[in-house]
Order: structure tokens, then sequence, then C-alpha cells
């Protein structure tokens, strides 16, 4: 088999690996978006970006299309190195993932709690409730979904079709 067909599949392959990754940073990127405080949509961009990541704010402040494009780079960049780079796949796709899962989870606890707010809680925390609804409904499926995504990449690479 040539070295570009080789590649080709490989890279197919890797592709899969870029399925959850894609989910997670578009979840933290409408999230991002949609999380702004109504100040920030005021045009006053500067002194009104709420972001944790430190470029990301900085592209805020500028405007939200610079954000927009920002993302998109690395978008692109983190494809890239998922997909096509061997050496570097699986920490970026480690890296990315716990970087944005964490972030999405966030997202996620404070919806869940704003619509589990006016539920009777009798034996139960309302932190708690939200936590085990993220788990059930959130943690594991996603967990298993990309669990299955990883064995078959590797079953792949071991040539275990």
């Amino acid at each position: 088999m040539s070295r570009i067909k080789k590649l080709l599949l490989e890279s197919r392959d890797a592709q899969n690996l870029f399925k959850p990754i894609f989910l997670l940073m578009m979840a933290d990127f409408v999230f991002t978006l949609f999380d702004q405080p109504k100040e920030y949509w005021t045009r006053d961009f500067s002194s009104n970006a709420h972001e944790i990541n430190i470029l990301g704010e900085w592209l805020l402040a500028i405007h939200p299309l610079a954000f927009v494009y920002g993302f998109l780079i690395y978008l692109v960049m983190a494809y890239a190195v998922v997909v096509y780079s061997e050496k570097y796949r699986f920490l970026c796709f480690i890296a990315i993932m716990v970087g944005h899962f964490f972030t999405v989870m966030e997202y996620v606890y404070y919806f869940i709690a704003h619509i589990t707010k006016n539920i009777p809680k009798d034996n139960v925390t309302e932190a708690e409730l939200v936590l085990i609804l993220q788990i059930l409904f959130v943690i594991i499926p996603f967990a298993t979904w990309v669990n299955n995504i990883i064995k078959d990449y590797l079953n792949k690479l071991r040539g275990q079709d």
C-alpha cells in the first residue's frame, strides 16, 4: 500500500476521533457567546467581555466576529493535529477533550440547576440533584460514545476490524 493511500485511510479513521472534540468545541463556543452579559451586546465589547480563556477574552473584547474567526482558526488547527499528526494525535485529543469537557460541564451544571430550582427536594440538595442528572444524562452517554470511538480507532490501528 502506498504511503499516501495509507495516510488517507488513517486520516479517515482519525476523523472519527475528532467528532467528540468538535461537539465539545462547538458547545463551548455557543455557550461562551450566549453567556455574554446584556451589556456586552450594546457595542461596548471591551469592558464587558466574559471568558476564562485569556485569548478568547481578548478576541471578545475586540468584537464577537473576532472571536468567531479566532475560534475557526483554532478549530482548523485542532482538526489538522488530531487527524493528520500521528505523533501528537492522542495528546491533542486528550488535552482538547479535558479542557472543553470541564467548561461545557460547568455550563450544563448551571443549566440543569436553573431547570431544577423549583423541584421539591426532600432528601437531596440542589447541587446533589444537579450532579446526579449531569452524570446520568450527559457524562455517562458522552463517555460511552467517546470510549467506543477510541476502541474502534485502536482496533483499526491494530488491524482488527
